[in-house]
């Protein structure tokens, strides 16, 4: 093989790892930050707050709740969950919810809310996503209890 084809091949290979380079997808954020850190967690549960009051089918979950207390501990569980630098100190899920017997389709409808307001704080859908798949096994500790 000549000189020529030899460098020929090695600046296709090159190019072909610069190109495999460029068309790996880039890491992604990590999903505290995609979510906006605290501030935009903030901002995510001051919406799903404001829908709850909205929501007939769900707000009279939400009679007797101190909603200050709820939001607090509702964006230290978001954070916790999303690796943010947060510890959340509330207790266990299934005793928050013991007793009061929320349905599926209340839960469903808390989990549309949420939807809503990241899409309308422009949340990336896979950062959403990823939100949802990681508060999934919740699920189990907040219906029928």
């Amino acid at each position: 093989m000549t000189k020529c084809a030899t460098a020929g091949r090695i600046h296709v290979l090159a190019l072909t790892v610069l190109l495999a380079a460029c068309a790996t997808p880039q890491s992604r954020a990590p999903l505290y930050d995609q979510f906006g850190k605290l501030e935009g967690l903030n901002a995510v549960v001051d919406g799903l707050v404001e829908r709850i009051h909205a929501n007939a089918q769900i707000a009279p979950l939400f009679a007797n709740t101190d909603m200050a207390r709820f939001h607090q501990l509702l964006v230290e569980y978001l954070c916790m969950t999303i690796g943010g630098p947060c510890t959340y100190t509330g207790e266990e899920l299934v005793e928050v919810h013991t007793g009061l017997d929320i349905t599926e389709a209340e839960f469903n409808s808390l989990v549309e809310d949420l939807i809503d307001v990241m899409q309308e704080r422009n949340i990336p859908r896979a950062a959403q996503n990823e939100l949802l798949d990681r508060l999934a096994p919740t699920r189990k500790d907040i219906i029928y209890q």
